[in-house]
């Protein structure tokens, strides 16, 4: 007998161990925006969440195939950066001198040395942490496009705790602690609101946010302050449960965004009436 759904099939789809599908159900009920600390913190289910993640994202580029967005809006996207740090946008639709702002670092900013390079422009590079901020300051001589701040993109302006993951390979410092980290450091963060008004922007041409979780707080900010931004990149790092991601996506789309791409993680945002024009 074919087994009832009474949950996403994301959760079934994933197919890692079944003997866990019924701590993800109750997950599921409960509809925490965050797994909780008996998922986070077990290998296991903290495995199974990632994939998860991953299948969510592998149903949803399906999705996008079958809802036609990119016939709707046949603009052609340019991809840049090394290959396993590619980043796309939508040049028609840029400035004559784009505003751009890149969120987390981290060990590359390949997008941002070849987007100052190619557009002639200055590239606002952002991140709190010492390893991401000693990694840019080397590159700043030779692309003096590249303007370093450090500071974090969050939904309030004071510190926050970035949690540093148990392996090095498992990925950055994240203030939601995705990897279950135990060692933490406070650094600084702002609102988008906060930052371009200390840099004197009344826009964004192209926001680029890669911060380990902390995207959801972020966007729900960005929208409520009303921030003329004109493309958002983004990555939906994991594990976040696909409901919280969802909810993200619809707040974006009530505000007027399309969901134009989506590789990996990572999903291009686009303002539906720049797209129309």
């Amino acid at each position: 007998m074919e087994k009832q759904l009474f949950v996403p099939h994301y959760l079934y789809s994933a197919r890692t161990n079944e003997d866990y599908l019924p701590v993800f159900e109750a997950a599921y009920y409960q509809h925490n925006d965050s797994w909780g600390d008996d998922i986070i913190f077990n290998e296991d289910l903290h495995f199974m969440a990632n994939r998860i993640g991953y299948v969510f994202f592998e149903h949803l580029r399906e999705n996008m195939k079958t809802l036609k967005i990119r016939e709707r809006y046949p603009h052609p996207i340019k991809k840049m950066g090394e290959a396993a740090y590619e980043w796309h946008f939508v040049p028609s639709i840029l400035g004559d001198n784009p505003i751009v702002y890149g969120f987390g670092a981290g060990t590359d900013i390949s997008f941002e040395t070849s987007f100052a390079n190619e557009y002639d422009c200055d590239v606002h590079v952002f991140d709190p942490t010492p390893q991401a901020a000693e990694y840019v300051a080397g590159l700043l001589m030779d692309n003096p496009h590249i303007k370093l701040h450090t500071t974090g993109l969050f939904n309030i302006d004071g510190t926050a705790k970035f949690f540093k993951p148990p392996q090095a390979n498992l990925g950055s410092l994240s203030a939601l602690n995705l990897n279950a980290g135990s060692v933490f450091m406070e650094a600084k963060v702002n609102r988008l609101k906060t930052i371009m008004r200390g840099l004197g922007h009344d826009h964004v041409d192209l926001l680029k946010m890669d911060i380990e979780g902390a995207e959801h707080r972020a966007i729900e900010d960005i929208l409520f302050s009303e921030i003329d931004v004109r493309q958002i990149a983004l990555e939906f790092d994991q594990p976040i449960p696909p409901w919280t991601i969802e909810k993200t996506m619809a707040k974006l789309f009530l505000a007027g965004y399309t969901l134009l791409d989506c590789w990996g993680l990572n999903c291009l945002f686009v303002r539906t009436d720049l797209l129309q024009n």
